[in-house]
């Protein structure tokens, strides 16, 4: 089977997962069957995970190969492109079982890399999910096969009908076996037992004991907030309280799918202005390769009066956001909807993964028109001076604001300022989101802390 087709399978199956029965087919009838609902929807999310795993595993091994034995220019690139793939089909699941929330998923998603999977306890880990999903009612996931939960190693809903998430450490070897009987200590009897294993296991078992102690930590303040919706974030170390603005949010996902299937239909260019400041281009034409399709865009969108756009001749430095955008790496951002979720129809979304539209889709955030989006919105969007921008650069990497031209991106409410994001970025680019919610949403927010 072509790796386009596969992934449409898992398209389908994913915006589908409880399949096209008369019982699920309005919100009333599946309140009615809903056990039966949530057992056809762990059926369908188990065998995804299943082959999603599959897949990362035979592409591990690709790269892994690669660093030893290397083939040629490119090859890393599509290994690690295919895992980042295969892992977005496991974030789909996460997605789904918590309604697309991103706020519920954004707390399980510590942005921490991801390695091979064979170097993650793998055994134990698929063997502990096998267990648990033999219950039809349950469902457990790899957390290491995802690209969105970094607390524990297994997340587990023990009943659909209710997801409450736990989160399950695996932790072999009677090191950590002791070093989970030291977390359960206190005082004098926890100084005495930790003297003990300093002196049996020496630094090395010291450093363990640490790491496990900041996993922990981690874990407990990205629940706690997921719980109050108040509490310390564990990427930023800030305290921070949720609080829904209550801003309605409205997608160009219709327009996009319009302009990709007709690229799609007629193998040739789309090139269209939508939501106000955000340009797309795409390309179906199999002669045509990426590079070919990234300078066309250039021209069009200098054609049609953007201007200082970054090239291939004069790309922009590495920290400045300024760029065009190809859709495909959104792949590689762990709190990206991912894009098998976003309503667009599942030959579309296999094209662009695998298809025609592969590395061939791209978007353009105009800026001098996103000033007028966010003065209709109600806010007025400036550019900070080159030396607060610099000052930005220099900040730690989890509260470092993006850089556009070199300058930030200041969003002005009455009396207070706020900046677009990274996260805002990724929503606008990867979700779907249009510039104009993203700026009511930062209008919310300011008054919100006004009245703070």
């Amino acid at each position: 089977m072509q790796p386009e087709d596969k992934i449409r399978l898992a398209i389908v199956a994913l915006q589908t997962p409880a399949g096209s029965s008369e019982r699920f087919s309005s919100l009333k009838a599946i309140q009615q069957n809903h056990e039966a609902f949530v057992i056809a929807c762990h059926d369908t999310w188990k065998k995804l995970q299943g082959t999603a795993t599959k897949e990362i595993f035979y592409f591990d091994g690709f790269a892994r190969r690669e660093q030893i034995h290397p083939i040629g220019r490119g090859t890393a690139e599509f290994a690690n492109y295919n895992r980042a793939v295969w892992r977005r089909v496991n974030d789909g699941i996460v997605w789904s079982i918590f309604g697309a929330q991103r706020h519920v998923v954004k707390r399980l998603c510590l942005y921490r890399p991801r390695g091979y999977l064979t170097e993650s306890n793998a055994k134990s880990a698929l063997r502990t999910v096998a267990t648990l999903n033999a219950n039809p009612l349950s469902l457990a996931l790899w957390n290491d096969a995802t690209s969105c939960v970094d607390i524990g190693d297994v997340i587990y809903i023990e009943d659909g009908r209710a997801p409450l998430p736990t989160f399950i450490e695996l932790k072999e070897g009677h090191v950590n076996d002791e070093i989970i009987g030291l977390l359960n200590l206190e005082g004098v009897e926890f100084d005495t037992a930790f003297k003990t294993f300093t002196n049996r296991y020496s630094d090395r078992g010291v450093k363990q004991f640490h790491r496990v102690l900041r996993q922990k930590r981690t874990g407990d303040q990205a629940l706690t907030l997921l719980a109050n919706e108040r509490g310390i974030d564990p990427v930023s170390g800030h305290d921070m309280e949720v609080v829904d603005v209550g801003a309605d949010v409205e997608t160009y996902d219709d327009t996009l799918n319009e302009l990709l299937s007709r690229s799609i239909s007629t193998r040739g260019e789309v090139f269209e202005l939508c939501a106000g400041c955000v340009w797309i281009y795409a390309n179906a034409d199999p002669t045509v390769n990426r590079s070919t399709a990234v300078a066309r865009c250039v021209e069009l969108l200098t054609q049609n009066g953007v201007t200082n756009l970054p090239s291939q001749a004069l790309p922009r430095p590495a920290w400045d956001k300024d760029r065009i955008v190809s859709l495909n790496s959104g792949f590689f951002f762990p709190m990206a909807k991912p894009l098998f979720l976003r309503p667009l129809d599942s030959h579309v979304s296999a094209s662009v993964t695998y298809g025609e539209l592969s590395h061939k889709t791209f978007l353009y955030l105009d800026w001098e028109r996103f000033v007028g989006v966010a003065a209709a919105a109600g806010a007025r969007l400036n550019w900070s001076s080159e030396k607060v921008a610099r000052r930005a650069r220099a900040s730690k990497p989890e509260m470092r604001l993006p850089v556009f031209r070199g300058r930030l991106a200041e969003v002005q409410v009455g009396p207070v300022k706020t900046y677009i994001t990274d996260p805002g970025l990724v929503q606008i680019y990867f979700d779907g989101v249009t510039p104009a919610t993203l700026i009511k949403k930062l209008i919310r927010v300011a008054e919100h802390t006004r009245r703070k």
